[in-house]
């Protein structure tokens, strides 16, 4: 058995266009996001750090709008170049 205890925080990283409206803002709040779609990273297999962070946000109220979620990190900066964020 084990006992897991959290070691330290780490910020999450948005990646946007440069010409996104919330690259200019430097530091945003997760409640910056709403307005906007969001392509989110998952692992194949398993629950990912990026899932576990929406659940915690989802239970403080904080509702996104996923329109994709990608597996690997080509197809996340495909989804990007192709305008889907």
């Amino acid at each position: 058995m084990f006992n897991l205890e959290p070691f330290r925080r780490e910020p999450l990283t948005a990646f946007v266009a440069t010409n996104h409206p919330l690259a200019r803002k430097g530091t945003i709040q997760a409640s910056d996001l709403s307005d906007y779609g969001v392509v989110v990273k998952v692992r194949r297999e398993g629950e990912s750090r990026s899932e576990e962070e929406l659940l915690g946000l989802a239970k403080k109220g904080v509702k996104l709008n996923i329109v994709m979620r990608c597996e690997s990190p080509e197809s996340l900066k495909e989804a990007m170049r192709n305008g889907t964020m």
